[in-house]
């Protein structure tokens, strides 16, 4: 960790091994800090699958990211010789004037996107294992799938390393400063020298505070659940990814089983705000449980009556 490098990564997640990769790759001579393990389950990027679709209903303006991190993501398969996304699409159901509808359309019409809209009735006929009720519209994203979360870390840790990154684990970062040549990161027992400095520590901003940045950040905890998987709802068997806007709970999203883990689903909306990176209590685990497969069983129904296999937390 000698001399002078040209950038520090403090954070080794999805957004921070990335980051390390792509700047090593351009020829900067980095170095990556991690609190933890490199690929750990104590942040944001583990839970085995993440949805990746462009047509965000959150608004417009991320499709453009969306359009480039697919491009990034097939050249990352390209590099490691591994596949990392699985195109099964993505089924986005709610209120005909629901926020989730509304904003895939609004999306796809501005980026000239191709979705399916489609009714009820052709919805179901497509895909036997959901329900799509009355007054409500289903559009099918058809370019968009799954992501192996925690392969797709571990694909660009190793990139990096390969382009010269060095990637260090078990470092708790203690102190940040700015000086007019760039910064001076301290850890217990060390510190590294750099010219400039990523911070990708995802929803605990400790290191920002360091620095004197505070920001409007409030961490959630989320918790994802995995339930056994009837035919239908297998990735073999084409079932998409699915995201239910309800009109009473919030937005909801699943994914179809693969690799041997069971169909997962988890609340997109809200979530229990977080004063440190923890666990969720039992008492919020069993709360979360109950709300999902409460609004997911009207949506999946046959998927929505078997008991919980697992679950997980995660931070956002």
């Amino acid at each position: 960790m000698g001399g002078i490098h040209d950038a520090i990564v403090i954070g080794l997640g999805g957004v921070g091994s990335a980051a390390a990769y792509h700047l090593a790759r351009g020829g900067a001579r980095v170095l990556g800090l991690e609190q933890h393990a490199l690929v750990h389950a104590l942040g944001s990027s583990h839970g085995h699958s993440r949805v990746i679709r462009k047509a965000y209903f959150e608004h417009p303006d991320y499709v453009p990211l969306l359009m480039r991190a697919y491009a990034l993501w097939g050249a990352l398969e390209r590099e490691v010789g591994e596949r990392l996304y699985h195109p099964c699409g993505v089924l986005q159901v709610g209120p005909a004037d629901g926020v989730v509808v509304q904003g895939v359309l609004q999306s796809a019409a501005e980026h000239g996107l191709p979705v399916e809209d489609l009714d009820p009735r052709e919805a179901m006929a497509r895909f036997g294992g959901f329900v799509v009720p009355e007054g409500h519209r289903a559009v099918l994203e058809t370019d968009a799938g799954v992501l192996r979360v925690e392969a797709a870390v571990q694909a660009h840790l190793e990139a990096a390393r390969a382009a010269g990154a060095e990637l260090v684990a078990g470092v708790e970062v203690q102190a940040v400063e700015v000086d007019a040549h760039g910064v001076r990161v301290r850890w217990a027992g060390g510190e590294a020298r750099a010219r400039h400095l990523a911070v990708c520590t995802g929803a605990f901003g400790g290191v920002l505070a360091a620095l004197g940045l505070t920001l409007p950040v409030r961490p959630l905890g989320k918790t994802m659940f995995w339930y056994p998987s009837a035919p239908e709802y297998d990735l073999d068997a084409g079932c998409p990814a699915f995201l239910f806007e309800h009109p009473e709970h919030g937005v909801f999203y699943g994914l179809p089983a693969f690799e041997g883990h069971g169909v997962k689903v988890a609340q997109h909306s809200g979530g229990e705000v977080l004063d440190a990176p923890t666990r969720p209590g039992g008492r919020c685990r069993r709360r979360r449980r109950r709300r999902c497969r409460r609004s997911c069983s009207a949506r999946s129904p046959r998927r929505g009556r078997a008991s919980c296999r697992r679950c997980a937390a995660c931070t956002r």
